[in-house]
C-alpha cells in the first residue's frame, strides 16, 4: 500500500490551521520575540488579503495577521523556498500593514508597533544563527536607532542550536518535523497536524491547493524560458548593431555585463558568436 504524504507544520494550509489557536500563536510570537510576555491576542486572521487600490497596484496575502490588546500587529509567514528577496518583500509588507493600520485623518504618532516574522525552512544569510532580528540604525553609530516602531525577524528553520531560548528551539524542531510531546504547546500543534492529515476532506483541499501551486510554478518557468529566449534575441540584435559601429567585444561585454539574465561566461560566448 502506498504511504500517504504527510503534511507538516510548514505546509501553508496546515500552518494556517495550527496558528489559529491563540495560546499557540502567542507562544510562537514569544519564541521569536522573548521580551514580549505581557500581552493578549485579540484577533488572528489567516490568509489576510490586502488588495491594491487600483488594478496596477500589487496586492498581498499575509499567512497570519495577529492583533494584540495594544493594537500592535504581527505578520507571521511560513517560507519554504528561498526566493532571495526577503528584505524587499518585508519592506512591501510593512508598507501595506501601515496603510491598513492608520485610519484616514490619523497622525503618524498613532501608528502602532509592527512585527514581521518569517519562519524560513533555510538559513537566509548562511550565518548559522537561529534567528536574525532587524531594526533601523544610523550607519556609523549602531547605538543610534531610528524609532520606526517596526521589527523584522527571520527564523532559521534548519538551525541545530539555539542559545538561551527553549521556546524558539521547540518551534524550529516542529518546523523540522520533530516531536516533543512534553511541551503542551507543541503537543497541541502535533495533535492538530495529525487531525488535519487524518481528515480526508482537508487532505483533498491541501492536495488541490498544492496542485494549483505546482501548475502556477510550471507556468512561471515556461513563461520565464520564453521571456529569456526573447531577451537573448533582443540582446543579439543590439550586439550586432554595436559591432557594426566598431565597438570591440570587450567594450560590448562591459556595457552589458550584469544588465541581463546571462552569466558572464554566456555573455562572452554570445558576443563572440555574433558577426
Amino acid at each position: 500500500m502506498e504511504q500517504k504524504k504527510w503534511f507538516g507544520f510548514n505546509q501553508d494550509l496546515v500552518f494556517g490551521e495550527v496558528m489559529k489557536n491563540k495560546e499557540f500563536c502567542k507562544y510562537v510570537i514569544q519564541a521569536a520575540i522573548p521580551k514580549l510576555q505581557d500581552f493578549e491576542i485579540i484577533s488572528i486572521e489567516s490568509q489576510k488579503e490586502f488588495k491594491g487600490t487600483d488594478a496596477k497596484e500589487k496586492g498581498i496575502r499575509l499567512d497570519i495577521l495577529v492583533k494584540n490588546n495594544d493594537g500592535d500587529l504581527f505578520d507571521i509567514e511560513m517560507q519554504n523556498a528561498n526566493e532571495y528577496n526577503l528584505g524587499k518583500r518585508m519592506r512591501y509588507y510593512q508598507s501595506r500593514m501601515d496603510t491598513f493600520a492608520l485610519d484616514s485623518g490619523s497622525t503618524y504618532n498613532e501608528l502602532k508597533k509592527t512585527y514581521i516574522i518569517f519562519l524560513c525552512m533555510f538559513d537566509y544569510f548562511n550565518q548559522g544563527k537561529a534567528i536574525y532580528t532587524f531594526h533601523e540604525y544610523e550607519d556609523s553609530n549602531k547605538g543610534l536607532q531610528l524609532d520606526t516602531a517596526s521589527t523584522k525577524i527571520i527564523v532559521n528553520g534548519v538551525a541545530t542550536y539555539v542559545e538561551n531560548n527553549s521556546k524558539l528551539l521547540s518551534i524550529i524542531k516542529l518546523m523540522q518535523g520533530k516531536s516533543d510531546f512534553s511541551n503542551k504547546y507543541i503537543n497541541y500543534a502535533l495533535d492538530k497536524i495529525a487531525q488535519i492529515n487524518n481528515d480526508p476532506k482537508k487532505r483533498r483541499i491541501i492536495m488541490e491547493y498544492e496542485t494549483r501551486l505546482l501548475e502556477r510554478e510550471q507556468y512561471g518557468e515556461q513563461k520565464g524560458i520564453k521571456q529569456g529566449e526573447d531577451n537573448i534575441v533582443t540582446l543579439s540584435k543590439k550586439i550586432k548593431v554595436l559591432k557594426s559601429e566598431g565597438l570591440t567585444d570587450e567594450e560590448i561585454y562591459h556595457r552589458y555585463k550584469g544588465n541581463n539574465s546571462l552569466s558572464s561566461e554566456k555573455l562572452k560566448e554570445l558576443i563572440t558568436l555574433i558577426n
